[in-house]
């Protein structure tokens, strides 16, 4: 349980994981850039890089979670 929960009552288990990792994906990418940012001086923080990195890997995200993840099932071997 989170310190905020927001309650989708009429939205199915996968697309709940899909926004969980956009999430994860969003948060991560700003903490990598504000490294970044601080690390070196010359480049924007927000410029056009930071932007296309982000679409490049949300497309990415929505593929698969729409795709992909229904064709291939990975489960352990016992």
């Amino acid at each position: 349980m989170g310190l905020f929960e927001i309650n989708l009552p009429k939205v199915g288990k996968e697309y709940i994981e899909f926004a969980n990792d956009v999430l994860k994906l969003t948060v991560s990418l700003l903490v990598a850039f504000l490294v970044f940012r601080t690390a070196s001086t010359k480049n924007n923080f927000m410029d056009i890089a930071f932007s296309e990195l982000y679409m490049y890997l949300l497309i990415g995200y929505t593929f698969y979670h729409l795709l992909v993840k229904d064709l291939i099932e990975l489960s352990p071997i016992n």
